[in-house]
């Protein structure tokens, strides 16, 4: 079940923000300050039996843009603020579903557990950036989260980032939903590649 917490009631669901909170500084090693985290809006997934097991936080930052080296700025902050100029605040977000792979793959339930998982969080995405008219929003989330390769491949307008020609366990990604439904979709994933090799071979 998803619960979506908008930033003024988030003092009376504290017990499941700070549980979801410690699962990304646990798993992500990730942590917002208390001043962004005011204005973020958590999406938190539960059940009976897992308890808190993942969920998703979206929180807005100020466009530095074109101030583009700054170094407060994670590469994909710097990707996303580029690409939206325009825009005083850029969206962000972090997934987490904090299911071990090979609990899920050795499990029907689980496997439908994490693919209602994908399913519900991109419809709480399409429908959270129509209504704040944001623009693109960039997420991350830690591949070993991902139990098979093509489980976001129903998320349309879809853009993975590659940041680096070595992994480093995150999948890097940004939604380019259009405000207003579309009649035609983007099933497949498209790569936008940002490491030193794409560079180079410019």
């Amino acid at each position: 079940m998803f619960e979506i917490i908008k930033p003024k009631r988030q003092s009376i669901h504290q017990q499941k923000i700070d549980s979801f909170l410690s699962l990304l500084k646990v798993y992500h090693n990730f942590h917002l300050s208390e001043e962004i985290k005011t204005k973020a809006t958590f999406i938190i997934a539960e059940d009976t039996k897992q308890g808190v097991y993942g969920g998703a936080i979206l929180y807005p930052i100020d466009n530095t843009y074109p101030e583009f080296s700054s170094q407060s700025q994670t590469p994909l902050e710097k990707i996303s603020s580029a690409l939206q100029s325009k825009r005083e605040q850029i969206w962000q977000a972090r997934i987490c579903l904090c299911i071990p792979k090979e609990q899920i793959i050795s499990s029907p339930e689980l496997i439908e557990l994490s693919e209602s998982f994908y399913e519900n969080l991109y419809n709480a995405f399409l429908n959270f950036k129509r209504k704040k008219r944001i623009g693109l929003l960039a997420f991350t989330l830690r591949f070993s989260d991902l139990y098979k390769k093509d489980i976001l491949k129903p998320w349309a307008f879809l853009y993975e980032i590659k940041l680096s020609t070595s992994s480093d366990g995150f999948f890097y990604g940004i939604l380019d939903i259009p405000l207003k439904k579309s009649s035609s979709t983007q099933e497949t994933v498209t790569v936008l590649d940002f490491t030193s090799e794409a560079r180079r071979a410019l």
